[in-house]
């Protein structure tokens, strides 16, 4: 599967759906591509202001989250949304997409980690943790942008999405850096601490191992 940012440990199981078998070893933040570990690109640091925007949302009907997070609902549209945007990346860095059922987990992890943040977030140059990270796929922007566009992916929403990914990573990185307590372990308390439920296409999801 592919990698992201960060090495996250993902435990995102709630009632009424069990564990499924052989997802116990870390798995990482949304996916933004693979490289190999000598080619991951540097931790995001507090030089530039980055702060997260809200990019205008499209209208929905009305739909059955895929999941409610402490009382914020992961709607169906950004499940898909995270599907495509890591199937580009995955593609540029020439390595299988992330499993949907990962994949579900990746965005709880990241709505967990940024919600008990709150206001507190890092100022971090995600332009410059893009740029890294394309560069150790050997790509560039110019690259992702024609891959976006055939995807049919706004960039503003691949702005947004990944600045949410690079600072919940950075998150993790510092909640490590200042109590030495895992990225992993910091996920799994955050997880055993939340009130996460799923509806049933979340349920068929994450029921495929």
């Amino acid at each position: 599967s592919t990698a992201s940012p960060a090495n996250v440990a993902s435990t995102a199981r709630a009632e009424p759906v069990a564990p499924a078998a052989d997802e116990t070893e870390a798995a990482p933040l949304p996916s933004a591509g693979e490289a190999t570990p000598g080619d991951q690109p540097p931790a995001p640091t507090a030089e530039m202001v980055a702060p997260v925007e809200t990019a205008a949302e499209p209208v929905e009907t009305a739909t059955e989250p895929l999941a409610i997070v402490n009382g914020a609902a992961l709607a169906p549209r950004e499940f898909d949304e995270a599907i495509a945007i890591d199937a580009v990346m995955a593609t540029l860095a020439g390595q299988a997409p992330t499993s949907p059922a990962l994949l579900l987990e990746q965005l709880i992890n990241t709505r967990l980690v940024l919600q008990a943040a709150g206001s507190n977030l890092p100022a971090i140059d995600t332009a410059a943790y893009l740029a890294a990270m394309l560069q150790a796929y050997g790509r560039d922007s110019s690259a992702l942008d024609q891959a976006l566009t055939a995807a049919s992916i706004e960039r503003e929403r691949f702005d947004l999405y990944f600045s949410q990914v690079a600072i919940a990573d950075a998150l993790a990185r510092a909640q490590q850096a200042a109590t030495g307590q895992s990225a992993g372990d910091y996920i799994r308390t955050l997880q055993q601490q939340a009130q996460i439920s799923f509806g049933g296409e979340a349920s068929a999801i994450l029921s495929v191992a």
